[in-house]
């Protein structure tokens, strides 16, 4: 297998661009759905689906309320996975002890405590 790319016609990169934009429409309506609280994060950290599943947990995590960059990096270490996995990507405990951490962070619990009670479940 070599590193070239295939030649694309005009019309098949203008195809990928599209459907690249639509993506990224997407998880910016999911983000903003999570951030306005139509959706529970919880509910979607246990079965992801359509653009949720595709979200890198960072982002995820920063969309969610009351979880900014430093604790959702903080989340992301105590559960011992990289910034860049993808919801879909995490195994069953995993997505059990972030449900909970998001959830208790959203009902107003200081982040240390929720992220230490959560990970040691």
């Amino acid at each position: 297998m070599s590193g070239v790319l295939p030649e694309l016609t005009t019309d098949q990169r203008d195809a990928a661009l599209r459907k690249a934009i639509e993506a990224r429409r997407e998880r910016a309506a999911a983000k903003e759905a999570i951030k306005a609280g139509t959706v529970r994060p919880a509910e979607i950290i246990r079965a992801p689906e359509g653009p949720y599943s595709k979200m890198r947990l960072f982002e995820f995590l920063t969309a969610c309320p009351g979880i900014g960059p430093t604790t959702a990096r903080k989340i992301i270490v105590a559960l011992g996975v990289g910034e860049g996995r993808r919801l879909r990507g995490l195994g069953p405990r995993q997505k059990s002890r972030l449900a909970e951490a998001v959830t208790a962070i959203a009902n107003g619990e200081p982040a240390s405590s929720a992220i230490c009670r959560a990970i040691e479940s």
